[in-house]
């Protein structure tokens, strides 16, 4: 139905062709009318001295507005003008005349459509329900709503935690199903341990950063013999290992990771059976927003967060491995006293347990509770203060409050190297570089930060050599963490 409204703009000026809704379909409306109309024989119309809305209805002409079928009624008024049989009919509105039907074929300049179906336009609910997803996931979440497997993880968590008398969390593993029941693990993670034994003899200097990392883990109470003498548990599970390089790390040179996807004879892995809980990490962007607002910015890093929650002793012998430190002495078993790096239930129990210490603490160090509970990722710290008096008594807060839980902090650093003057140097991360044109600089939840400078950054190695294509280019581009 065309309407261009005389009454309320020029009518010297060209117009495009308003349509009234009367169906919603699946496509946009197109030109309309799709072909040019031939209206010469509309005695109707020629004859008619009713200013038509639209006098140029019968050239193809794009449509700028759709006005909904609810308001078809209150447009349309009482005015009717009947043609000959295959003519369209002269409505009254309050647009002006327009005209609504079939034509005949002779009435159009082309034989290739016999109808002219551009009197009636569409709803793109299709495009509507693509922009609402959109902004959905373009928006920040205000409320969270936790799935019955997400429920059922903070039920356990609720019911089993506890703290011992040195403040220490033990946390219990979430199954899906009590006590499971594991078929054989401890062929495969017989068959790994050799494997990686044969590796790591071949290179001795790997085999002492590995054994090295085996005795911290023993010599800290994270891992135990499992005596010979012991009972064996009904149910048990071997998680297979294998050492992680990281040679840009200050501390750990070689990280342990625990197989906890390997699957057993009945095809079920250890993972498969733990509830991964509730996303409980904080939103990246928000944290760097906020850290950018504070005068005095500090960022610190929990010592080995994952190895401070002890798991009840009920739920050890499911983390059991192989190990030995020389071929000479016979394959001894171990089990993993903590929550544990593979696991798929380990970050949330991490996190759990440092947002249950903010609470229980937030009555004695309230400052820090609150960036533990917004300014912290994982393992990381990013905070400050408004003044560097503030920035001092945030920081003792902050370590006060870890330490009640049995966490501790290091890798400080800061813009303002007052802060850091208390601290011990081995705690400290100080930046070096010895390229005069770079800065040295922090990574910092995968961007880089200057102290010095207080600027974030980021860094890209093009590779020369490399042909550069639209796929390259686009993967080099990913690689690049924007915030």
């Amino acid at each position: 139905m065309n309407s261009s409204n005389s009454r309320y703009a020029d009518p010297s000026v060209k117009r495009h062709p308003v349509y009234l809704t009367f169906q919603r379909q699946s496509k946009k409306a197109s030109e309309t009318p799709s072909i040019q109309i031939n209206p010469c024989t509309w005695s109707h119309i020629s004859n008619s001295k009713k200013p038509l809305s639209d006098p140029q209805f019968d050239k193809p002409a794009p449509v700028e507005l759709l006005l909904g079928a609810e308001i078809y009624a209150q447009v349309l008024k009482s005015g009717q003008i009947y043609g000959d049989p295959g003519q369209p009919v002269a409505l009254d509105t309050e647009f002006g005349w327009v005209l609504l039907g079939r034509i005949h074929q002779n009435s159009t300049f082309s034989m290739s459509s016999p109808k002219l179906g551009s009197y009636f336009t569409a709803f793109d609910n299709s495009l509507d329900v693509t922009l609402r997803k959109f902004w959905e996931l373009e928006s920040v979440p205000q409320r969270k709503f936790l799935s019955p497997d997400e429920k059922r993880a903070e039920e356990i968590y609720q019911n089993t935690v506890s703290r011992d008398c040195t403040g220490r969390f033990t946390v219990a593993l979430p199954f899906k199903q009590n006590s499971p029941i594991f078929g054989d693990t401890f062929s495969l993670a017989h068959c790994c341990f050799m494997s990686l034994e044969a590796r790591l003899l071949k290179n001795p200097e790997l085999y002492k950063l590995y054994s090295d990392f085996m005795r911290e883990y023993i010599s800290n109470k994270h891992m135990s013999l499992v005596l010979s003498t012991e009972p064996r548990p009904e149910s048990i599970c071997y998680l297979p290992h294998h050492g992680v390089i990281k040679p840009d790390s200050s501390t750990t040179k070689v990280r342990v990771v625990f197989n906890a996807s390997a699957k057993d004879s009945k095809n079920h892995s250890f993972n498969s059976t733990l509830l991964p809980g509730p996303k409980l990490h904080a939103d990246i962007v928000t944290i760097l927003l906020r850290f950018r607002f504070h005068a005095i910015a500090m960022i610190s890093d929990i010592q080995k967060m994952f190895l401070q929650i002890n798991l009840v002793h009920e739920h050890r012998d499911y983390q059991r491995l192989l190990w030995r430190f020389s071929p000479e002495e016979p394959l001894q078993e171990y089990r993993l006293n903590t929550v544990t790096f593979g696991v798929t239930s380990s970050p949330y129990l991490a996190i759990r347990t440092l947002r249950e210490l903010a609470v229980q603490e937030k009555n004695k160090f309230p400052r820090a509770a609150q960036v533990i509970l917004e300014d912290s990722f994982m393992d990381d710290i990013c905070s400050g203060s408004c003044d560097l008096e503030s920035a001092l008594a945030l920081q003792k807060e902050l370590i006060l409050l870890l330490k009640s839980g049995g966490f501790e902090l290091r890798k400080w650093a800061s813009n303002d190297p007052a802060l850091l003057s208390t601290l011990s140097p081995e705690d400290c991360q100080i930046p070096i570089s010895f390229d005069k044109e770079t800065p040295a600089s922090i990574k910092i939840l995968g961007l880089q930060w200057f102290p010095l400078s207080d600027t974030f950054s980021y860094c890209c190695n093009p590779d020369e050599n490399c042909k550069f294509t639209k796929r390259k280019i686009l993967s080099m581009i990913a690689k690049i963490w924007d915030p």
